[in-house]
Protein backbone atom coordinates (compact mmCIF):
# COMPACT_ATOMS: atom_id res chain seq x y z
CA UNK A 1 0.00 0.00 0.00
CA UNK A 2 1.46 3.03 -1.09
CA UNK A 3 0.00 6.79 0.07
CA UNK A 4 -1.02 8.59 -2.72
CA UNK A 5 -2.79 12.15 -3.52
CA UNK A 6 -5.85 11.80 -5.32
CA UNK A 7 -8.63 14.36 -6.63
CA UNK A 8 -12.61 12.86 -7.13
CA UNK A 9 -15.52 14.15 -7.53
CA UNK A 10 -17.90 13.81 -4.35
CA UNK A 11 -20.13 11.89 -5.52
CA UNK A 12 -17.49 8.78 -6.18
CA UNK A 13 -17.86 6.97 -2.68
CA UNK A 14 -21.33 7.32 -3.10
CA UNK A 15 -21.31 4.88 -5.59
CA UNK A 16 -22.45 1.08 -5.73
CA UNK A 17 -22.79 -1.30 -7.88
CA UNK A 18 -26.98 -2.95 -7.51
CA UNK A 19 -25.57 -5.83 -9.78
CA UNK A 20 -28.67 -8.23 -11.07
CA UNK A 21 -30.59 -5.05 -10.13
CA UNK A 22 -28.96 -3.05 -13.09
CA UNK A 23 -31.56 -2.03 -16.02
CA UNK A 24 -28.38 -2.61 -18.55
CA UNK A 25 -26.21 -4.49 -16.49
CA UNK A 26 -22.61 -3.95 -17.86
CA UNK A 27 -21.67 -7.68 -18.53
CA UNK A 28 -24.24 -7.12 -21.35
CA UNK A 29 -23.78 -5.80 -24.90
CA UNK A 30 -19.38 -5.50 -24.56
CA UNK A 31 -16.57 -8.12 -24.85
CA UNK A 32 -15.13 -8.76 -21.94
CA UNK A 33 -11.50 -8.34 -21.31
CA UNK A 34 -9.12 -10.55 -19.47
CA UNK A 35 -5.95 -10.03 -17.71
CA UNK A 36 -3.14 -11.77 -18.38
CA UNK A 37 -3.27 -13.43 -14.29
CA UNK A 38 -7.23 -14.07 -14.86
CA UNK A 39 -6.89 -15.90 -17.91
CA UNK A 40 -4.01 -18.20 -16.28
CA UNK A 41 -6.76 -18.49 -13.23
CA UNK A 42 -9.40 -19.60 -15.37
CA UNK A 43 -7.31 -22.01 -17.27
CA UNK A 44 -6.86 -23.82 -13.59
CA UNK A 45 -10.60 -23.92 -13.17
CA UNK A 46 -12.09 -27.66 -13.04
CA UNK A 47 -15.89 -26.81 -12.52
CA UNK A 48 -18.44 -29.05 -13.62
CA UNK A 49 -20.51 -26.13 -15.47
CA UNK A 50 -17.53 -23.27 -15.62
CA UNK A 51 -15.09 -25.52 -17.33
CA UNK A 52 -17.00 -26.04 -20.71
CA UNK A 53 -18.30 -22.38 -20.68
CA UNK A 54 -14.36 -21.36 -20.60
CA UNK A 55 -13.09 -23.93 -23.09
CA UNK A 56 -15.92 -22.84 -25.69
CA UNK A 57 -15.66 -18.47 -24.74
CA UNK A 58 -12.72 -17.57 -23.50
CA UNK A 59 -9.77 -16.98 -25.95
CA UNK A 60 -6.33 -14.95 -26.35
CA UNK A 61 -6.78 -11.59 -27.62
CA UNK A 62 -4.49 -11.19 -30.75
CA UNK A 63 -4.34 -7.50 -30.73
CA UNK A 64 -3.62 -7.28 -26.69
CA UNK A 65 -1.75 -3.86 -26.26
CA UNK A 66 -1.93 -4.17 -22.39
CA UNK A 67 -1.73 -7.67 -20.69
CA UNK A 68 -2.95 -6.05 -17.32
CA UNK A 69 -6.19 -5.28 -19.52
CA UNK A 70 -7.54 -7.30 -22.57
CA UNK A 71 -4.77 -10.30 -22.75
CA UNK A 72 -7.80 -12.36 -23.76
CA UNK A 73 -11.55 -12.05 -24.18
CA UNK A 74 -14.50 -13.88 -23.12
CA UNK A 75 -16.85 -14.45 -26.29
CA UNK A 76 -20.50 -13.28 -25.96
CA UNK A 77 -23.61 -15.05 -26.47
CA UNK A 78 -26.16 -14.77 -29.20
CA UNK A 79 -28.27 -12.03 -27.25
CA UNK A 80 -24.79 -10.45 -26.61
CA UNK A 81 -24.58 -10.96 -23.05
CA UNK A 82 -20.49 -12.62 -21.00
CA UNK A 83 -21.11 -16.12 -21.08
CA UNK A 84 -20.40 -16.70 -17.72
CA UNK A 85 -24.24 -13.67 -16.96
CA UNK A 86 -26.58 -16.76 -15.09
CA UNK A 87 -30.01 -16.17 -15.49
CA UNK A 88 -30.67 -13.74 -12.82
CA UNK A 89 -27.49 -11.85 -14.65
CA UNK A 90 -25.21 -12.26 -12.11
CA UNK A 91 -21.68 -13.19 -12.44
CA UNK A 92 -21.63 -17.45 -12.32
CA UNK A 93 -17.34 -17.00 -11.68
CA UNK A 94 -17.79 -14.54 -8.32
CA UNK A 95 -20.73 -17.03 -7.39
CA UNK A 96 -18.34 -20.20 -7.21
CA UNK A 97 -15.38 -18.15 -6.52
CA UNK A 98 -15.49 -14.98 -5.20
CA UNK A 99 -14.67 -10.85 -6.50
CA UNK A 100 -11.46 -12.24 -6.43
CA UNK A 101 -11.67 -13.70 -9.59
CA UNK A 102 -12.61 -10.87 -11.29
CA UNK A 103 -10.84 -9.84 -14.37
CA UNK A 104 -9.25 -5.79 -13.61
CA UNK A 105 -11.86 -4.76 -16.23
CA UNK A 106 -14.89 -6.40 -14.29
CA UNK A 107 -13.30 -5.30 -10.62
CA UNK A 108 -12.93 -1.93 -11.23
CA UNK A 109 -15.44 -0.66 -13.84
CA UNK A 110 -17.40 1.91 -14.02
CA UNK A 111 -14.25 3.29 -12.17
CA UNK A 112 -12.15 5.19 -14.24
CA UNK A 113 -8.59 6.03 -12.86
CA UNK A 114 -5.96 7.85 -14.19
CA UNK A 115 -2.42 9.54 -12.92
CA UNK A 116 -1.34 13.07 -13.46
CA UNK A 117 1.69 15.02 -12.77
CA UNK A 118 1.41 11.73 -10.65
CA UNK A 119 -2.07 12.51 -8.57
CA UNK A 120 -4.44 10.12 -8.77
CA UNK A 121 -7.83 11.01 -10.27
CA UNK A 122 -10.75 8.79 -9.92
CA UNK A 123 -14.56 9.11 -11.66
CA UNK A 124 -17.41 7.40 -12.65
CA UNK A 125 -18.54 6.41 -16.62
CA UNK A 126 -21.89 7.70 -17.46
CA UNK A 127 -22.36 4.06 -19.40
CA UNK A 128 -23.37 2.67 -16.11
CA UNK A 129 -26.66 4.25 -15.04
CA UNK A 130 -25.94 3.73 -11.27
CA UNK A 131 -23.33 6.03 -11.69
CA UNK A 132 -25.04 8.42 -13.67
CA UNK A 133 -27.89 8.46 -11.26
CA UNK A 134 -25.36 9.53 -8.75
CA UNK A 135 -24.38 13.08 -10.74
CA UNK A 136 -26.38 13.59 -13.94
CA UNK A 137 -28.92 15.91 -11.59
CA UNK A 138 -26.63 17.66 -9.16
CA UNK A 139 -27.89 21.22 -9.13
CA UNK A 140 -25.28 22.95 -8.07
CA UNK A 141 -22.94 20.87 -10.72
CA UNK A 142 -19.83 18.59 -9.70
CA UNK A 143 -18.23 19.26 -6.74
CA UNK A 144 -14.17 18.10 -6.68
CA UNK A 145 -12.49 16.47 -3.39
CA UNK A 146 -8.92 16.34 -2.97
CA UNK A 147 -6.44 14.39 -0.34
CA UNK A 148 -4.19 11.40 0.59
CA UNK A 149 -5.10 8.04 1.22
CA UNK A 150 -3.31 4.50 1.82
CA UNK A 151 -4.32 2.13 -1.82
CA UNK A 152 -2.89 -0.13 -3.71
CA UNK A 153 -2.03 1.56 -7.52
CA UNK A 154 -5.29 0.96 -9.21
CA UNK A 155 -4.88 0.13 -13.09
CA UNK A 156 -4.31 3.23 -14.66
CA UNK A 157 -6.23 4.22 -18.00
CA UNK A 158 -4.13 7.13 -18.67
CA UNK A 159 -0.71 8.24 -17.21
CA UNK A 160 -0.12 11.66 -17.71
CA UNK A 161 3.30 13.48 -16.59
CA UNK A 162 3.22 17.21 -18.40
CA UNK A 163 7.14 17.92 -17.59
CA UNK A 164 8.01 14.86 -19.29
CA UNK A 165 10.90 15.85 -22.25
CA UNK A 166 9.09 14.51 -25.11
CA UNK A 167 6.11 17.40 -24.22
CA UNK A 168 8.20 20.18 -24.42
CA UNK A 169 6.76 22.46 -26.90
CA UNK A 170 3.38 20.49 -27.03
CA UNK A 171 -0.26 21.56 -25.84
CA UNK A 172 0.18 19.07 -23.32
CA UNK A 173 2.72 20.98 -21.41
CA UNK A 174 0.37 23.46 -20.55
CA UNK A 175 -2.17 20.18 -19.82
CA UNK A 176 -3.07 21.65 -16.41
CA UNK A 177 -3.64 25.12 -17.11
CA UNK A 178 -6.00 23.92 -20.71
CA UNK A 179 -7.97 21.79 -18.24
CA UNK A 180 -8.72 24.17 -15.68
CA UNK A 181 -9.56 26.73 -17.93
CA UNK A 182 -11.80 24.05 -20.21
CA UNK A 183 -13.51 23.13 -16.97
CA UNK A 184 -14.03 26.88 -16.12
CA UNK A 185 -15.83 27.23 -19.07
CA UNK A 186 -17.72 24.09 -19.02
CA UNK A 187 -19.20 25.30 -15.54
CA UNK A 188 -20.05 29.13 -16.83
CA UNK A 189 -23.75 29.04 -15.56
CA UNK A 190 -23.98 32.86 -17.08
CA UNK A 191 -24.38 30.84 -20.38
CA UNK A 192 -26.20 28.48 -22.13
CA UNK A 193 -24.46 25.09 -22.70
CA UNK A 194 -24.42 25.99 -26.22
CA UNK A 195 -22.88 28.60 -25.42
CA UNK A 196 -20.34 27.41 -23.49
CA UNK A 197 -19.33 25.13 -26.16
CA UNK A 198 -19.00 27.76 -28.49
CA UNK A 199 -16.24 29.90 -26.11
CA UNK A 200 -14.65 26.15 -25.46
CA UNK A 201 -14.04 26.00 -29.28
CA UNK A 202 -12.55 29.57 -29.53
CA UNK A 203 -10.48 29.57 -26.71
CA UNK A 204 -8.73 25.75 -27.61
CA UNK A 205 -8.44 27.18 -31.22
CA UNK A 206 -6.36 29.74 -29.88
CA UNK A 207 -4.93 27.41 -26.92
CA UNK A 208 -2.59 25.37 -29.74
CA UNK A 209 -0.28 28.69 -29.77
CA UNK A 210 -1.42 30.82 -26.77
CA UNK A 211 -2.86 28.39 -24.06
CA UNK A 212 -2.55 31.67 -21.62
CA UNK A 213 -4.55 33.84 -24.25
CA UNK A 214 -7.04 34.98 -21.88
CA UNK A 215 -9.69 37.22 -23.86
CA UNK A 216 -12.88 35.19 -24.40
CA UNK A 217 -15.13 35.37 -27.72
CA UNK A 218 -19.16 36.61 -26.59
CA UNK A 219 -21.01 34.36 -28.15
CA UNK A 220 -25.36 35.17 -29.96
CA UNK A 221 -27.75 33.59 -28.06
CA UNK A 222 -28.20 31.48 -31.57
CA UNK A 223 -24.72 29.76 -31.28
CA UNK A 224 -25.27 25.60 -32.20
CA UNK A 225 -29.16 26.29 -32.25
CA UNK A 226 -29.64 24.20 -35.47
CA UNK A 227 -26.86 21.92 -34.82
CA UNK A 228 -28.63 19.62 -34.23
CA UNK A 229 -29.73 19.68 -37.79
CA UNK A 230 -26.47 20.51 -39.87
CA UNK A 231 -24.07 18.67 -42.15
CA UNK A 232 -21.28 17.86 -39.23
CA UNK A 233 -24.07 16.10 -37.43
CA UNK A 234 -25.28 14.12 -40.05
CA UNK A 235 -21.74 12.96 -41.24
CA UNK A 236 -21.36 11.83 -37.47
CA UNK A 237 -24.25 9.51 -38.02
CA UNK A 238 -23.27 8.22 -41.48
CA UNK A 239 -19.71 7.04 -39.28
CA UNK A 240 -21.35 5.71 -36.59
CA UNK A 241 -23.90 3.81 -38.67
CA UNK A 242 -26.71 2.82 -35.68
CA UNK A 243 -28.36 0.47 -37.92
CA UNK A 244 -25.40 -1.96 -38.78
CA UNK A 245 -22.85 -1.02 -35.67
CA UNK A 246 -24.77 -0.29 -33.15
CA UNK A 247 -26.42 -3.10 -30.86
CA UNK A 248 -27.32 -1.32 -27.60
CA UNK A 249 -30.87 -2.12 -28.38
CA UNK A 250 -31.89 0.83 -25.44
CA UNK A 251 -29.58 3.28 -27.91
CA UNK A 252 -31.35 2.13 -31.38
CA UNK A 253 -35.06 2.55 -29.51
CA UNK A 254 -34.20 6.49 -29.17
CA UNK A 255 -32.04 6.79 -32.33
CA UNK A 256 -34.92 5.11 -34.46
CA UNK A 257 -37.71 6.88 -32.74
CA UNK A 258 -36.01 10.63 -33.70
CA UNK A 259 -35.64 9.52 -37.40
CA UNK A 260 -39.05 7.85 -37.84
CA UNK A 261 -39.98 11.76 -36.10
CA UNK A 262 -38.01 13.76 -38.55
CA UNK A 263 -39.34 12.14 -41.75
CA UNK A 264 -43.02 12.98 -40.76
CA UNK A 265 -42.74 16.08 -38.87
CA UNK A 266 -44.18 19.13 -40.33
CA UNK A 267 -42.39 22.25 -39.67
CA UNK A 268 -44.50 23.67 -37.16
CA UNK A 269 -43.76 20.14 -34.98
CA UNK A 270 -40.33 20.57 -35.65
CA UNK A 271 -40.22 24.07 -34.44
CA UNK A 272 -42.35 22.94 -31.30
CA UNK A 273 -40.14 19.75 -30.45
CA UNK A 274 -36.95 21.99 -30.33
CA UNK A 275 -38.43 24.80 -28.10
CA UNK A 276 -39.48 21.96 -25.79
CA UNK A 277 -35.65 20.73 -25.56
CA UNK A 278 -34.63 24.38 -25.36
CA UNK A 279 -36.85 25.40 -22.69
CA UNK A 280 -35.91 22.24 -20.53
CA UNK A 281 -32.42 22.07 -20.61
CA UNK A 282 -32.46 26.50 -20.23
CA UNK A 283 -34.29 25.52 -16.99
CA UNK A 284 -32.46 22.65 -16.12
CA UNK A 285 -29.07 23.94 -17.45
CA UNK A 286 -27.23 21.74 -15.12
CA UNK A 287 -27.70 18.28 -17.10
CA UNK A 288 -25.36 18.82 -19.50
CA UNK A 289 -23.03 20.68 -17.47
CA UNK A 290 -22.85 17.67 -15.29
CA UNK A 291 -22.66 15.09 -18.50
CA UNK A 292 -19.90 16.96 -20.16
CA UNK A 293 -17.46 18.15 -17.24
CA UNK A 294 -17.61 14.60 -16.15
CA UNK A 295 -16.59 13.08 -19.16
CA UNK A 296 -13.91 15.89 -19.21
CA UNK A 297 -12.44 15.14 -16.24
CA UNK A 298 -12.92 11.32 -16.97
CA UNK A 299 -10.66 11.86 -20.27
CA UNK A 300 -8.42 14.27 -19.42
CA UNK A 301 -9.87 16.57 -21.82
CA UNK A 302 -8.27 17.70 -24.84
CA UNK A 303 -5.60 15.19 -24.38
CA UNK A 304 -6.83 11.74 -24.72
CA UNK A 305 -9.03 10.84 -27.82
CA UNK A 306 -7.08 12.07 -30.36
CA UNK A 307 -3.68 13.91 -30.92
CA UNK A 308 -4.87 17.60 -31.37
CA UNK A 309 -6.75 19.42 -28.78
CA UNK A 310 -9.25 21.08 -31.51
CA UNK A 311 -10.10 17.90 -32.91
CA UNK A 312 -11.04 16.57 -29.34
CA UNK A 313 -13.24 19.64 -29.25
CA UNK A 314 -15.01 18.77 -32.46
CA UNK A 315 -15.31 15.36 -30.59
CA UNK A 316 -17.22 17.66 -28.09
CA UNK A 317 -19.45 18.85 -30.52
CA UNK A 318 -20.50 15.95 -32.59
CA UNK A 319 -21.87 14.68 -28.91
CA UNK A 320 -23.70 17.54 -28.17
CA UNK A 321 -25.04 17.75 -31.95
CA UNK A 322 -26.19 14.08 -31.87
CA UNK A 323 -27.71 14.20 -28.45
CA UNK A 324 -29.70 17.09 -29.56
CA UNK A 325 -30.54 15.29 -33.03
CA UNK A 326 -31.95 12.28 -30.59
CA UNK A 327 -33.61 13.81 -27.64
CA UNK A 328 -35.24 16.52 -29.92
CA UNK A 329 -36.76 13.79 -32.11
CA UNK A 330 -37.93 11.90 -29.37
CA UNK A 331 -39.48 14.91 -28.02
CA UNK A 332 -41.52 15.39 -31.07
CA UNK A 333 -42.34 11.79 -30.75
CA UNK A 334 -43.64 12.59 -27.36
CA UNK A 335 -41.16 11.68 -24.78
CA UNK A 336 -41.58 13.72 -21.48
CA UNK A 337 -37.78 14.51 -20.70
CA UNK A 338 -37.16 13.75 -16.80
CA UNK A 339 -34.98 12.51 -14.77
CA UNK A 340 -36.26 8.70 -15.65
CA UNK A 341 -35.95 9.29 -19.23
CA UNK A 342 -32.97 11.30 -18.94
CA UNK A 343 -31.04 8.70 -17.18
CA UNK A 344 -32.04 5.97 -19.51
CA UNK A 345 -31.12 8.06 -22.70
CA UNK A 346 -27.77 9.72 -21.34
CA UNK A 347 -26.48 6.39 -20.49
CA UNK A 348 -27.53 4.37 -23.43
CA UNK A 349 -25.83 6.98 -25.36
CA UNK A 350 -22.77 6.39 -24.07
CA UNK A 351 -22.73 2.90 -23.97
CA UNK A 352 -22.78 2.65 -27.26
CA UNK A 353 -20.95 5.96 -28.63
CA UNK A 354 -18.34 6.67 -25.54
CA UNK A 355 -16.34 2.97 -26.21
CA UNK A 356 -17.17 2.96 -30.08
CA UNK A 357 -13.26 4.34 -30.83
CA UNK A 358 -13.51 3.26 -34.28
CA UNK A 359 -16.21 5.84 -34.59
CA UNK A 360 -14.43 8.52 -33.07
CA UNK A 361 -11.13 8.15 -35.63
CA UNK A 362 -13.63 7.69 -38.76
CA UNK A 363 -15.10 11.09 -37.89
CA UNK A 364 -11.99 13.22 -37.36
CA UNK A 365 -10.59 11.11 -39.97
CA UNK A 366 -13.18 12.46 -42.82
CA UNK A 367 -12.73 16.02 -40.51
CA UNK A 368 -9.13 16.27 -41.77
CA UNK A 369 -9.47 14.49 -45.31
CA UNK A 370 -12.32 17.61 -45.66
CA UNK A 371 -10.50 20.65 -43.83
CA UNK A 372 -13.39 20.71 -41.69
CA UNK A 373 -11.51 20.93 -38.05
CA UNK A 374 -11.03 24.12 -37.85
CA UNK A 375 -12.58 27.17 -36.30
CA UNK A 376 -13.74 28.82 -38.75
CA UNK A 377 -16.18 25.82 -39.79
CA UNK A 378 -17.39 24.80 -36.70
CA UNK A 379 -18.07 28.50 -35.46
CA UNK A 380 -20.42 28.86 -38.19
CA UNK A 381 -22.41 25.44 -37.49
Amino acid sequence: MRKLKYIRPSYYTDFTCIAGECEDNCCMGWFVDLDDRTYRKYQKIRHPELTPIIQQTVRRNEQCDAPEINYATVRLTKQQNCAFLDDHRLCRIQAAYGESYLSNVCSLYPRIINQVNGRIEMSLSASCPEALRKYLFLEDGIVFEEGVAAMRLPIITYDVFQRAPKYAGTPVADLKLIREVSNDILSDRDLSFAERLFVLGDYLWQARKDPRRKKMIMPSKTVFSELWKSDFVRMAFQNLDVDKQIVSKRYRKWHFHARDFYEHASKDALKSAEKLFSDYFNHHVYVFENYFVNLSFRNLFPFTEVDDIFDAYCLFVMRYGMMAYDLIGNVGSGVILDQSSLIEYFQSFSKAIEHHQHFFQSFVLQLQSERLNNWKYISRL
